[in-house]
């Protein structure tokens, strides 16, 4: 019997434990995300009552699985543990488990965690698959890894929303896959590689470079003993997290003048990653001359964890899900109905 039948079966004999635990669920799920989060605020993003708010939050914290802090409600580890456990529920309810069948079936990918969008305010969702990301860096983190992660938004909140569970021995290395795209540095992937160390107790390598230069400056810069450690340790990466942009806004923020936007956007290049311009079947068609990851340890590397969503960004996610078929991606509802209409 397969776990779907197993839940059929369940609704038919309590056919309302589907709505006590979806709404309880989310309840919880809304706590991790926003706390601490008082009961008016939590009442009014869960679109629930603050009566059914506050006997549910009591219902949580005699199972300690909240804690009443000044500033309002917190998740506890036993919190984060419970949803983990019934994730599969929670994905068998709102129809995720027959979405991630067609999603892993169709594109030949390890696996897929799907969040929930949320359509008003994106910087919610972000938010969403950083937790859900964070926590799949967790699980496949192995002691002595060397990680390369990638600038952007999405990987942001995903280190923003890292939680150590132990100390690995030997420790993790966080490296930059590439060098520094923008001029917020806070997204950029140096920073993200010095705070996710931090978090993990690991060490960092840095790569002071820009994402792009000249080719007689990065044959210059590579003769610097930094930048080559730095090389030397991005050639050694054995898991590499990494966002996905749209070709077109990725040239755009690179500056790249119009001659070549216009050629990149002529070639059918639909999305854009680690330097490289991509066409729908994930075949380069342009490349921007860099320090950092190069494709060929991209296409080797046996696990990945790929963070992209919103509806717009669907054929760049179809396009990379092409280069390594060992990728596990992290993105949202909306972003995986789009992907499932493009596939057909």
């Amino acid at each position: 019997m397969t776990k779907n039948q197993d839940f059929e079966k369940l609704d038919l004999l309590v056919p309302e434990t589907r709505e006590i635990f979806q709404r309880r669920y989310d309840l919880l799920k809304h706590i991790e995300v926003y706390g601490p989060i008082g009961r008016r605020n939590l009442s009014l993003k869960s679109n629930q009552s603050e009566r059914q708010v506050r006997n549910d939050g009591d219902f949580f914290k005699e199972r300690n699985l909240i804690s009443y802090q000044m500033e309002g409600m917190v998740i506890t580890p036993e919190g984060v543990e419970i949803l983990e456990v019934l994730e599969g529920i929670s994905e068998y309810y709102n129809g995720y488990m027959e979405w991630k069948k067609i999603i892993i079936e169709n594109l030949g990918i390890k696996d897929i965690v799907i969040v929930d969008a949320h359509r008003e305010n994106f910087k919610d969702t972000l938010k969403r698959m950083g937790i859900q990301g964070a926590k799949l860096l967790t699980k496949m983190t192995r002691e002595g890894d060397i990680i390369g992660l990638t600038g952007g938004t999405s990987i942001y909140h995903l280190v923003e929303n890292f939680r150590q569970q132990t100390v690995l021995e030997p420790p993790v290395t966080l490296v930059p896959a590439r060098g520094g795209l923008g001029a917020t540095t806070k997204y950029q992937a140096n920073t993200l590689a010095e705070n996710l160390a931090q978090k993990m107790t690991g060490k960092y390598v840095p790569l002071y470079t820009p994402d792009s230069m000249s080719d007689e400056a990065m044959k210059y810069l590579k003769e610097d003993p930094a930048i080559k450690k730095a090389i030397d340790t991005i050639g050694e990466i054995n898991l590499l997290v990494f966002g996905i942009g749209k070709a077109d806004v990725m040239a755009r923020r690179r500056n790249l003048s119009n001659l070549v936007y216009n050629e990149i956007m002529a070639s059918g290049a639909v999305s854009e990653a680690f330097g490289y311009y991509f066409n729908r079947k994930g075949e380069i068609v342009h490349e921007i001359p860099t320090i950092g990851i190069t494709l060929e340890k991209v296409k080797s590397l046996k696990r990945l964890i790929a963070i992209a969503g919103g509806e717009e960004k669907a054929q760049a996610i179809v396009s990379v899900t092409n280069i390594n078929k060992n990728l596990v991606l992290v993105t949202d509802h909306q972003c995986v109905r789009e992907i499932i209409r493009i596939l057909g």
